[in-house]
């Protein structure tokens, strides 16, 4: 059991009203904004789209994808364990992990789940599958190393861990840190095997008490609101509720302190456990490494550094990462508890499992709507091509073969796909907008339905282009996926999603990527009078595309636009009529005695 000192603050308080602050030295490293707010990621939904090159009807098929057609659909989750405080969430935790495993074990998506526990030090248990090592993860989540208390030991070593599987991207791995937040303990250097204090016993009474341990606040507190009587500075209270502003203020204010009072030269590296020191003399611990700071107004204590060093590594890996800050019972409620760090990490909120479990398991929510727009300048224009044949395809939970969903018409430009909801919707929608002008025409797909993180679904569908050029020449770059910036033709102008969370919170709107397309049109060689107008034959600048299943004749009837045949769709027309009467169409100038006849 820790040991609290008996002295009264009040008594050392009265000592040093007379004591001289200490300058400012070099600026500190721990110099930051504490807004977690501030320094939350925008996360963008995994998606992609992709276009194959034009057909000989210079028809392209589109594929709006989510998650990703590109991406593994593979998954990263780090526990961070305060194992003086996990056991009381042991059983949810492990409940939102057998969960997990049920959505992903068959789908051919993968789920890794990393354990570290952290005492006075961290501590790796491993990395497991949760499809085929379940039972190790939960004989992992029953390891203890008890003594001290680290959180920023914990921290680092999940950020080394995080950064180690490169072949899974940043927006699919999670960290989930579950402590009671009384850490006192921190690292220096990054390295989290050894555990740092300091603190304000005095020398003579060393012996007597944790040096440095949870209880080493009893001498002197900083944080209590003290005033330097020398600058007139007012230390600022630790809060006691999640409000992101004070705690932001109260963190600043605490590197200010550890720089004025050079605290980080008072650090030493805290055995307690390790060599004993509970039953060791003064002189032992002092020849030990242990070193006593001043208690000077303006000072830092062990609990401060704690809260700074903890702090500053989970807003690093919040700015990269899904983080989850998730408060357990307090051992030690004589304060209170500090229950409001961990929602303070949190942006404030009340994280539970089952809400983790819906953000991992669940791409999207129902209610999630993609606007994309047909493409369209002065130069080229796309239409919406044979509507009644888009297909909404959706990878299955039990791993079998990809379902296509056909369309069905259920209104004016209106289309359903997939099984009908209670309220007669279909799961996947999709309707057709003309729009008054060209520039507008789009189409709204709708989901009605949550979207797993392991099982993809896409739309496909195909855009015609309607006045293709008939001179010679290279029109256009491909660029299937968009990705490559080359200054090709945009089937679509634009496409949106517009995400709604699995608990139906709204999201920022976000872009996919414009996929481009090409076509050549060439001439063959001819003789004076008897010209024939170019031959086009679109794509042959580029080699097949392994998205495109071969040639599709424009045979449906596309969306009335307005839009009128180009002058080689007029030419082919009249070849054909010409063959179709056993003759030979020729094309030459018309002379003076052609015009009078």
């Amino acid at each position: 059991m820790k040991k609290k000192n008996k002295i009264l603050n009040a008594l050392l308080c009265a000592a040093l009203i007379g004591l001289t602050a200490i300058g400012m030295s070099s600026l500190s490293s721990y110099a930051a904004d504490y807004n977690t707010t501030a320094n939350s990621p925008v996360w963008q939904h995994s998606k992609s789209k992709t276009a194959t090159n034009l057909d000989k009807d210079y028809t392209s098929e589109i594929t709006l994808s989510l998650p990703s057609g590109e991406e593994q659909l593979t998954t990263e989750v780090c526990f961070v364990l305060d194992k003086s405080s996990f056991s009381d969430t042991q059983e949810p935790a492990m409940k939102l992990l057998s969960e997990l495993k049920d959505a992903v074990s068959t789908s051919g998506a993968k789920v890794q789940v990393d354990i570290v526990e952290f005492n006075r030090t961290a501590h790796d248990h491993g990395s497991y599958d949760l499809a085929t090592q379940y039972d190790e993860i939960e004989a992992a989540f029953e390891k203890q190393n008890s003594g001290g208390t680290n959180m920023h030991a914990g921290l680092l070593l999940a950020q080394d861990i995080l950064a180690r599987n490169t072949s899974i991207p940043d927006s699919r791995k999670y960290m989930i840190l579950v402590s009671d937040g009384d850490s006192y303990l921190y690292c220096k250097n990054g390295d989290y095997t050894k555990a740092y204090s300091r603190s304000f016993i005095p020398a003579e009474n060393a012996g007597d008490s944790a040096y440095g341990g949870y209880y080493d606040e009893g001498w002197y507190a900083p944080s209590a609101g003290y005033e330097d009587p020398q600058s007139g500075k007012k230390n600022v209270k630790r809060p006691t509720t999640s409000s992101q502003s004070d705690w932001a203020a109260y963190l600043n204010d605490v590197a200010a302190r550890n720089q004025e009072s050079s605290g980080d030269s008072h650090d030493f590296e805290w055995k307690y456990y390790d060599n004993a020191w509970a039953s060791k003399s003064a002189d032992e611990v002092k020849a030990d490494g242990f070193v006593n700071q001043p208690a000077v107004p303006r000072s830092a204590s062990n609990l401060d550094m704690g809260f700074l060093n903890a702090a500053s590594v989970y807003h690093t890996l919040a700015a990269k990462y899904h983080c989850y800050s998730m408060a357990a019972p307090s051992w030690n409620t004589a304060d209170g508890g500090h229950s409001a760090f961990m929602n303070y990490l949190d942006n404030g909120a009340v994280t539970d499992f089952e809400s983790i479990k819906n953000e991992i398991i669940y791409y999207l929510g129902a209610g999630s709507t993609v606007e994309d727009y047909m493409g369209y300048t002065d130069d080229y224009n796309f239409d919406l091509a044979d509507p009644e044949k888009m297909t909404v395809v959706a990878e299955q939970p039990n791993g079998g073969d990809a379902v296509p969903y056909d369309a069905v018409k259920i209104g004016n430009n209106k289309y359903g796909f997939g099984p009908q909801l209670a309220d007669g919707s279909y799961t996947y929608e999709v309707t057709y907008v003309p729009g008054d002008k060209k520039a507008d025409e789009h189409i709204v797909w709708t989901i009605n339905t949550n979207v797993s993180n392991f099982n993809r679904v896409n739309l496909k569908y195909k855009v015609k282009l309607t006045n293709p050029k008939t001179e010679p020449g290279t029109y256009g770059e491909y660029d299937p996926e968009g990705t490559q910036g080359k200054a090709g033709l945009y089937t679509n102008s634009r496409a949106v999603l517009h995400p709604v969370a699995s608990n139906g919170t709204a999201g920022a709107s976000e872009d996919f990527s414009k996929p481009t397309v090409s076509y050549t049109v060439t001439k063959s060689d001819t003789k004076p009078d008897d010209s024939k107008p170019g031959d086009t034959k679109p794509g042959d600048n580029t080699k097949p595309n392994k998205n495109d299943k071969g040639s599709n004749k424009n045979s449906g009837k596309t969306p009335n636009t307005g839009d009128e045949s180009g002058m080689a769709a007029w030419m082919l027309i009249l070849v054909a009529s010409a063959a179709a009467f056993g003759g030979t169409a020729v094309y030459r100038k018309k002379t003076k005695e052609d015009m009078n006849r």
